[in-house]
């Protein structure tokens, strides 16, 4: 058993909280742009698809960012719009936003690279959609769900992180910021009731939706499983609760095939406590690796190592600050990696490579157990050493 290295897990450490510093203007009923003004073409498709869904809210709400990212702002999100769903036989009357900003509004290159044409991606190449459920037919949208998706527009810009349909997003605290609701984390889902894909002037743009998690999201869904697209911040029951088929299903599967996730965006960062060597090789030996990564990370750590290394496939930690750190876990039946029996760890640049043999792999499954513990059992930072 290596005795060389260790990973340190830090409550500090964690994805981009939704800011105070930049308050989202109270939603306003308007024109997407001013009577003397043209409607800017990526707006214009945003619109125009969501339209095709509420054809009487030709002025829908918007949260405006009170100084524009382009502007100097720190919100990279022009607005949100939120559109009001009276709810049918398959979903209950809720608030639709849908943001505009990740994908490329203007055209003129004051935020995003134009496309070189239609069937390219429109800036990041998708705008996010959430759903959350109305309380009452008078109260207005609730302001922390453009708040949320401000935040993650932030950290989508910082990374360079692209977000798509069964992505899982940890999140600090309850989504809505209160100390009363259960929902923690979102899953990137399909949204069933907009396009796949909408085509514009200034490229494609696809709309992943914002969804409830999964607990085991992270392992692959039963083809053809539709997750809840409306989020209720009141429900204190979880999916499992709710569909208790559901934890049967996902053990079977997660026996059978694993994960399909093979990295997880997090706080990260890592270093040689004996200093680099290998001098200017491409890949350079590393002694004594040193690891920090955030306590969300740390917490699904225990199921990578059952669902992913068990299975015989790597998974990686990749940086959220864009500072390019990266570290794979290999197991031991990986081939084709930099990382050997004679040589454990190895980096590339700022990715480290570090090998899982089989018995390493048991002493960490087995030490690492106590992160399943409820979270009012947990103390952190907490540090592992192997």
């Amino acid at each position: 058993i290596s005795s060389n290295w260790h990973m340190r897990f830090s409550s500090r450490l964690s994805l981009p909280q939704q800011s105070a510093a930049a308050p989202v203007a109270a939603p306003v009923a308007a024109p997407v742009a001013a009577p003397d003004e043209a409607v800017p073409p990526g707006l214009e498709l945003l619109r125009t698809t969501c339209l095709a869904l509420y054809p009487s809210q030709t002025c829908p709400l918007h949260f405006y960012s009170v100084l524009k990212y382009w502007q100097g702002g720190p919100d990279p999100l022009d607005c949100v719009l939120a559109f009001a769903h009276p709810g049918d036989s398959e979903v209950s009357p809720h608030w639709h936003f849908v943001t505009a900003g990740l994908s490329d509004l203007h055209g003129d290159g004051r935020v995003h690279e134009r496309a070189a044409g239609p069937g390219d991606a429109s800036g990041f190449g998708f705008e996010l959609s959430f759903r959350v459920r109305r309380e009452d037919p008078i109260s207005p949208p609730p302001q922390w769900a453009a708040r949320l998706l401000q935040s993650l527009a932030r950290y989508v810009f910082a990374t360079g992180c692209l977000i798509s349909a069964g992505d899982f997003v940890p999140w600090p605290g309850p989504l809505d910021g209160s100390r009363d609701s259960r929902l923690q984390h979102l899953l990137l889902a399909s949204d069933p009731r907009l396009p796949p894909c909408a085509q514009g002037p200034l490229g494609s743009v696809r709309f992943p939706c914002c969804s409830e998690q999964l607990r085991t999201s992270w392992r692959p869904p039963r083809p053809g499983l539709m997750l809840p697209i409306v989020t209720d911040m009141r429900r204190g029951e979880s999916l499992f609760d709710l569909h208790p088929e559901l934890r049967e299903m996902v053990r079977d599967q997660q026996e059978q095939h694993g994960s399909g996730l093979a990295a997880v965006t997090c706080r990260l960062m890592w270093l040689d406590e004996d200093g680099p060597s290998g001098g200017a090789a491409e890949v350079t030996t590393v002694s004594r690796p040193h690891i920090h990564v955030s306590h969300e990370a740390g917490l699904a750590l225990p199921d990578a190592l059952e669902s992913r290394l068990r299975k015989g496939r790597h998974f990686t930690l990749v940086s959220a600050g864009g500072g390019g750190h990266a570290v794979s876990l290999v197991p031991s039946a990986v081939r084709g990696v930099v990382v050997t029996e004679e040589l454990p760890y190895a980096a590339r640049g700022l990715w480290l490579h570090a090998l899982i043999s089989d018995e390493l792999l048991e002493q960490m499954d087995y030490e690492m157990h106590c992160l399943r513990l409820p979270p009012d059992r947990q103390e952190w930072p907490r540090c592992f050493r192997w």
